[in-house]
């Protein structure tokens, strides 16, 4: 009989191999010693409960995009307010429900 129930998200699979291991390898990341540094799993897309800013690799103009003259500047502060501008501008649009529980900690924090 079942314990517990996880979703993955609103959609059918075919089975149940793919969510099993999408929720293994969620978990597992975590374990110590799995990574090479316990710093990648804390600074992944949700650490703000925001999705990940854009980004960018070599060259610097791909398919006419190219990599913000921001991120090329070396100016840490900028670069680290741009991505936190793409972060909430990113997880604004694609989830909203994200946004709104995020503005809602933002509030409850007093920021």
């Amino acid at each position: 009989y079942v314990t517990h129930e996880y979703s993955i998200g609103d959609f059918v699979l075919t089975s149940g191999e793919v969510p099993a291991m999408l929720i293994l390898d969620s978990m597992v990341r975590l374990i110590p010693g799995v990574l090479n540094s316990i710093e990648s799993a804390l600074t992944d897309s949700f650490p703000h409960g925001l999705l990940d800013h854009p980004h960018y690799t070599q060259p610097r103009i791909v398919d006419d995009v190219a990599v913000p003259d921001v991120l090329l500047s070396g100016h840490h502060a900028k670069i680290q307010k741009w991505k936190k501008e793409k972060r909430e501008e990113r997880t604004q649009k694609k989830r909203p429900d994200l946004w709104k529980k995020y503005l809602s900690e933002k509030n409850r924090n007093g920021e």
